[in-house]
């Protein structure tokens, strides 16, 4: 079994981007409560708050020991700052 190594340009553009995810995703989450966006863009937002809800039921649903799904307490933190920017962003276009 043979492993493909990245070459050193893709690895070092892969660790830079890999530090700006988080402020990434917090920025975008403050800029959706603020700015108004459209009604389907809400909807489409509110549809993946549900399915990822759902796929993060179904994996601790379908875990044996609890040490498999470690990472849900990182998980449940983002679906709920996600959810909270969904809300935010309809109320903001409802006034």
């Amino acid at each position: 079994m043979s492993f493909v190594t990245m070459p050193p340009q893709l690895r070092t553009l892969q660790s830079a981007l890999g530090g700006m995810v988080l402020p990434l995703g917090i920025l975008m989450l403050v800029a959706m409560m603020v700015l108004p966006l459209p009604i389907m863009l809400l909807d489409i937002f509110f549809t993946f708050n549900i399915l990822i809800s759902l796929l993060i039921l179904m994996i601790a649903l379908h875990t044996y020991r609890p040490l498999d799904f470690s990472s849900f307490p990182s998980l449940a933190f983002g679906g709920d700052g996600f959810a909270i920017g969904v809300e935010c962003g309809i109320d903001a276009h409802r006034s």
